[in-house]
């Protein structure tokens, strides 16, 4: 299972637990957003990275970059920040 968000990851390694389902020997979790916790949880969580320290960094950046010149512009800017697969003990099989 690829839940949206790691919280919700949670719910999910809870009802596993109460229907006895082995994670991750019978059931892979992975989450989205790399939460602190997810790494405390047992099993630790896979997740995947966002980065969402240098999302926010980048496009205060560019706010500001735009309200110090002199030039605006309404011209969309793409960047890309690639998210990164941290795979734990969640999804973990030995196959």
């Amino acid at each position: 299972i690829i839940a949206s968000a790691d919280f919700m990851t949670l719910t999910i390694l809870e009802v596993a637990k109460e229907l006895n389902i082995a994670i991750p020997e019978q059931l892979g979790v992975c989450g989205y957003s790399n939460e602190p916790y997810t790494e405390l949880t047992t099993p630790a969580i896979s997740t995947v990275n966002q980065f969402s320290f240098e999302m926010g960094k980048t496009v205060a950046n560019m706010y500001f970059q735009e309200n110090k010149s002199d030039e605006k512009t309404s011209m969309p800017k793409s960047i890309i920040i690639n998210p990164k697969l941290i795979v734990r003990a969640s999804s973990q099989r030995n196959i």
